[in-house]
This record gives C-alpha cells, structure tokens and sequence, in this order.
C-alpha cells in the first residue's frame, strides 16, 4: 500500500474542529434565520456522507516486550495517545498520573503509549530497534506503568509526519470513529490530565449527539 500518498489525504479527512476552537467554528458557521414563504422549494436530499474506516483500527504493530499488538481493539473506542520517548523526563513525570486516570477513565476512554523511537527507516521500511524497546520496558517496569505503550507501524509513523511532532511529550485525541479531534503538545499533572481528558470527552459527547440528532443541532 501507498500509505504516505494515502494518509496525507486521509489527514484532511480525519481533521475535525479541535475541540478549543469549537465555539469559535460554531459562532462562524451561524446563519440568520430566513422567513418561509408558501412558494419555498423543500431542500435537494443531500447525498449519504462516504464511511471513512477507522485506520487506527487498522494498526498491527507491536507492543514493548516486541509481541504483536492488534489494533482491532481500537475499533469503536475512544483514544488518548501519549507520544514519548524513555530519555524525556517530563514523559516520565506523567506517567505516573497516566496510569492511574487509565484506570479510572477505562469505560471513557483508552490510554496508549507510543514511542517513534522504537522504530527507525532501513532501505524504506519501518524495523524495529530492539534496544529502544529495551529502554523503554525499563522506565515502564520501574514506574510499574501498566497500560500498553506500542511502536508506530506505516499508519502510525505517516500520521505522526503529517501532524508535524515537535515535541515529547504529545498526545493525540481520537473519537470512536478514528477521528483525530485533538492535539496537545505538553505534558500534565493529574489535575491537567483530568481537566483536559473531561474537556475533549464533553466535546466529543456534544459532536456524537450532533451526529445523531442532526436536527436538534440545526
């Protein structure tokens, strides 16, 4: 597959309003009220929206102690992504806060590690560097963090050059369909974390019953 040329066009697709903007967009796109008239023509059906599959869903990667990870278990869920590296100690201060709101936010909302550095390109192909995976394992067993960090497969990897990483740490909001609402570039206490994570859930409860009840939204 084609993924780099496939995924720069999926970007646009799976780019929504961040949620920070969100009322912003929301006051933008507000329209007067126009008066009906007896003669108004009833509006054109418009066309059934194209399902986008959710591509991160559709990750095989592996996990920290190199065993495949199946990223079907992704499909209909909602995901933070945690994007770090063993070597940055502000990915290493969260951790900790991390693992506890995985637990506690389990039925809301999934937490991943990622680590692009598990990973590097060899005559165009993704492999796996072993001693990365080795170092990172280290900073999960002495923390004892215990939800699952993975590497970045084409899907993973694409992504992540399309959306332009600067910094360690970054975590990627996506909603159930594989849709990336939400960037953050920083790291967090538990407060932050908490603060944040009920934020983007609100936001993507409100796009969810927008979704379902378009007409109520209008």
């Amino acid at each position: 597959m084609k993924l780099h040329k496939i995924m720069a066009l999926l970007l646009a697709l799976l780019m929504v309003v961040p949620f920070a903007h969100a009322q912003e967009a929301a006051q933008a796109s507000e329209a007067p009220e126009t008066a009906q008239t007896e003669t108004a023509e009833e509006p054109a059906e418009e066309p059934a929206e194209e399902e986008v599959p959710n591509y991160f869903a559709m990750v095989k990667t592996v996990d920290l102690n190199n065993e495949p990870f199946d990223g079907s278990v992704f499909e209909g869920k909602r995901l933070m992504i945690n994007i770090w590296a063993d070597w940055c100690p502000p990915c290493r201060a969260e951790m900790p806060a991390l693992n506890k709101l995985a637990e506690e936010y389990k039925d809301k909302i999934t937490i991943v590690g990622m680590i692009p550095e598990g990973v590097t390109v060899e005559e165009g192909k993704l492999v796996v560097v072993p001693e990365k995976l080795d170092l990172a394992k280290a900073v999960y067993e002495e923390m004892d963090i215990t939800y699952p960090t993975i590497v970045p497969e084409e899907i993973l990897y694409t992504l992540i050059s399309q959306t332009g990483l600067q910094v360690f740490p970054t975590t990627w909001f996506v909603d159930e369909r594989g849709y990336l609402i939400h960037i953050a570039e920083s790291s967090y206490d538990e407060a932050g974390w908490r603060s944040l994570m009920d934020n983007v859930l609100d936001f993507m409860d409100t796009q969810a019953e927008a979704r379902e009840n378009p007409d109520a939204a209008q």
